[in-house]
């Protein structure tokens, strides 16, 4: 009788172990997933500010090479012409 008791209670312990498991598992399970979803929310946000670093260095190698483009003898019309519309499309880039 006592062997059955104690057999009782090694088996109601075990399924209480495995029970805390599992609770324990799921929950690391969890905090795993928010851990994840963080470090690809930072990623994003890192690539979103490194192409904004970039356009922003490109806009101003493009502003450089037009002021030299300017300075230059000899620029037709036309030509001058075209730098304001790449002016006016850097102007637009920006402002999004």
């Amino acid at each position: 009788m006592n062997q059955f008791l104690i057999l009782g209670l090694h088996i109601i312990a075990v399924i209480g172990l495995l029970f805390f498991l599992r609770r324990l598992h799921n929950g690391l399970r969890r905090q795993s997933y928010r851990s994840m979803t963080r470090l690809a929310d930072n990623a994003e946000m890192a690539r979103r500010n490194i192409q904004r670093i970039e356009d922003e260095q490109w806009h101003e190698r493009l502003n450089s090479n037009l002021r030299i483009s300017r300075r230059q003898l000899g620029l037709s019309r036309e030509q001058l012409a075209q730098l304001a519309r790449i002016d006016e499309f850097q102007q637009s880039r920006l402002m999004r």
